[in-house]
């Protein structure tokens, strides 16, 4: 079974390096992330995260349209081989005991 995590993310810098470890100590397999025009470090954080395989990011300049994004998101991780699919915020912290 494979567990994607989704995340639309702006100017997250400060947390999102330390949110996507701990979803894939979890157990979540991968991460597809859309960066919306972040200025403050998000991006290189990303670009870090990706070298490990488990994390795809890109970059996306329009208008917020959280529902089309997550919609896209989730197709394309449907067509990575995904069984499920979790919406995840960058301040959320899942946890299971």
């Amino acid at each position: 079974m494979q567990i994607f995590g989704l995340m639309i993310v702006r100017n997250e810098a400060d947390i999102l390096r330390i949110n996507v470890l701990h979803h894939l100590a979890l157990g979540v397999d991968r991460f597809l992330i859309v960066d919306h025009d972040s200025d403050d470090g998000t991006e290189q954080i990303l670009e870090d995260l990706c070298g490990s395989g488990r994390v795809c990011f890109t970059r996306y300049f329009g208008p917020y349209r959280q529902p089309e994004i997550t919609t896209q998101l989730a197709l394309e991780a449907f067509q990575r081989g995904a069984d499920w699919v979790i919406p995840i915020d960058a301040d959320e912290f899942w946890y299971t005991p």
